[in-house]
């Protein structure tokens, strides 16, 4: 890792939403370095650890009847 490298921290409990958003992120940025959590500590401990400049997060907001309703963050 350079240290022109931007660094993204998925927070994303399903892997293959957690593959396509790497995927997707890769695409768009030359130069990163992505890091993966699939729960709430180790998410914080990678912020606590490295300087992130991208977060993106999914909100699970629960379920009405039939449909779940997410939200899709990033936070910079």
């Amino acid at each position: 890792m350079q240290s022109t490298d931007k660094q993204i921290l998925i927070v994303e409990d399903n892997k293959r939403h957690m593959d396509r958003a790497c995927d997707i992120l890769e695409q768009l940025f030359e130069d990163v370095v992505i890091f993966k959590a699939d729960n709430c500590a180790d998410a914080y401990r990678y912020a606590m650890e490295y300087s992130i400049d991208l977060f993106y997060c999914r909100h699970n907001f629960g379920k009405n009847k039939k449909r779940w309703y997410v939200r899709y963050d990033f936070c910079w």
